[in-house]
C-alpha cells in the first residue's frame, strides 16, 4: 500500500530583510520665507509642466517651525485667511492632507473623492466645522491650484480658478499645539501621495480673481506681501542630511560574521509599532 511520512521542521533562520540605510526618507529644509523654516521629509523632483509654477516639486511632506504664528492668524474669532496648494495627486485612498495643522484647528484635504475644507470649534456640538465639495475629474496625475477661503465663518473652494463649493460654518476657530504641515497632520499622522510645488497661506480671504492672479510663475502677491502668512516654494530646499544612526558601523555591533552590514539595517519587524520597517510582522527565529 501507500506510505506517507510526516513529521514537523523547525528551522531556526535570522528572519531581516537588510537594506541600505540610503533608502530610508532624507532629511531636508525649506529656506526660511516670511520667517518660517521647516523640516521636510521625502525626495524633490524635477518639473516641466508650466501648471506646476515651479521648476521643482516634493513628494513627501513639510512640517513648519514657529506654531505660535499660526496660533495667532488662524484660531480665535473674525479671522480671515487663505490656503493655497499648487499639486499633483495620485491617489484619492483615505485622507490625502493638502494643508493642516493637525487635526484639531484648521486643515485642507481629500477625503476619498471630495474635497474637506474644515475648522474646529470646541463649544460645538460637532467640533469639525466642514464645507466638502466633489473632486474634479481630471484630478489624478495633474497639476491643480487649490486654494480654500475662509472668512468669519464663510468657507470656500477653487479649483484653478473655479468655485466648486460654499458654505457657513462657525465664526471661531480653536487653537491647538500642533505644527502647521503641508502635505502631513502631525497628529494623525495622514499625509498626501503626489506632488506639491507650491503652498501658501495668506491672512486674508482672497477674491476668486487675487485667487487667478496667484496662479502664474509672477503672481501678484509676492512672498514680501504682508497679507502671506506662509510661502513654501519647494525650488527653495537648503542641504540634506541621514539622520539614522549606523549601528553595524560601531566596532561594538553583533553581527553573524558572514558580511559586513555596515551602511544597513535590519528592516523586520512591524509588531511594536516602530517606523521604518518591512511591516511582515516576523520575529521569530534566531536573531544576530
Amino acid at each position: 500500500g501507500d506510505n506517507m511520512l510526516g513529521g514537523f521542521i523547525w528551522d531556526w533562520v535570522d528572519p531581516g530583510r537588510s537594506l541600505s540605510l540610503d533608502s530610508l526618507p532624507k532629511t531636508y529644509s525649506l529656506k526660511a520665507q516670511k520667517g518660517v523654516s521647516a523640516s521636510l521629509f521625502g525626495q524633490s523632483n524635477d518639473v516641466t509642466d508650466e501648471r506646476a509654477l515651479s521648476s521643482k516639486s516634493w513628494s513627501g511632506y513639510a512640517v513648519f517651525d514657529d506654531n505660535d504664528k499660526f496660533v495667532q492668524k488662524l484660531s480665535g474669532t473674525g479671522k480671515s485667511f487663505t490656503f493655497e496648494v499648487v499639486c499633483k495627486p495620485a491617489s484619492v485612498s483615505g485622507a490625502q492632507i493638502l494643508l493642516a495643522k493637525g487635526d484639531t484647528q484648521v486643515a485642507l484635504k481629500t477625503q476619498g473623492r471630495e474635497f474637506q475644507f474644515f475648522t474646529y470649534d470646541s463649544s460645538c456640538s460637532f467640533p469639525w466645522q466642514t464645507l466638502s465639495a466633489p473632486v474634479p475629474n481630471d484630478w489624478l496625475n495633474n497639476w491643480h491650484q487649490v486654494a480654500a477661503v475662509y472668512d468669519n465663518g464663510a468657507m470656500s473652494i477653487y479649483v484653478d480658478g473655479e468655485l466648486i463649493g460654499s458654505g457657513n460654518v462657525s465664526a471661531t476657530i480653536t487653537p491647538n499645539d500642533q505644527q502647521m504641515a503641508v502635505g502631513y497632520q502631525t497628529d494623525k499622522h495622514d499625509s498626501f501621495a503626489g506632488e506639491i510645488s507650491l503652498a501658501r497661506i495668506y491672512t486674508k480671504a482672497l477674491t476668486r480673481e487675487q485667487i487667478n492672479s496667484q496662479r502664474t510663475a509672477d503672481p501678484a502677491i509676492s512672498s514680501d506681501d504682508p497679507r502671506v502668512l506662509l510661502w513654501a516654494d519647494f525650488n527653495d530646499i537648503e542641504g540634506s542630511a541621514t539622520p539614522y544612526y549606523d549601528y553595524y558601523a560601531e566596532d561594538f555591533a553583533h553581527e553573524s560574521g558572514l558580511h559586513d552590514n555596515a551602511g544597513n539595517f535590519y528592516a523586520y519587524g512591524g509588531d511594536n509599532g516602530e517606523v521604518y520597517t518591512s511591516g511582515n510582522f516576523c520575529q521569530n527565529g534566531l536573531v544576530s
